[in-house]
């Protein structure tokens, strides 16, 4: 009945946040992402996963190292992207080419608008 239906849909929305938090979370103060990728998923991408702050974030990989990485902010702020490696990528702000200074903990800080999009090959 109704009651099976009620617990089968918040059943898969766990499911889908669990997966979510597999490729993408938002703690302490950061965005990391594939923080916990499962050994079967070497190689994967996602898009438009929502992370506090306002921002969506995708990704593509590949022998579970990020290749290709998007911010892109829903609303105006200060983001920290947590990215193994960070200092390796190319980065670009709305198109642009720039320069992102990584911090001691790996972790790049920028400030964007709603509508900017921080891109790193």
């Amino acid at each position: 009945g109704a009651q099976n239906d009620i617990y089968a849909f918040d059943g898969n929305s766990a499911g889908a946040a669990g997966i979510a938090e597999m490729l993408v979370q938002c703690q302490e103060g950061f965005v990391e992402l594939l923080p916990c990728l499962p050994p079967q998923w070497k190689d994967g991408s996602f898009s438009g996963l929502c992370v506090k702050g306002g921002a969506e974030v995708s990704a593509v990989w590949k022998d579970a190292q990020v290749q290709e990485a998007s911010l892109t902010a829903t609303a105006d702020g200060l983001f920290r992207l947590r990215l193994p490696g960070a200092g390796k990528y190319r980065s670009y702000f709305n198109g642009k080419p720039c320069s992102l200074n990584v911090d001691k903990e790996g972790c790049v800080n920028i400030y964007l608008k709603k509508g900017d999009v921080l891109r790193l090959k």
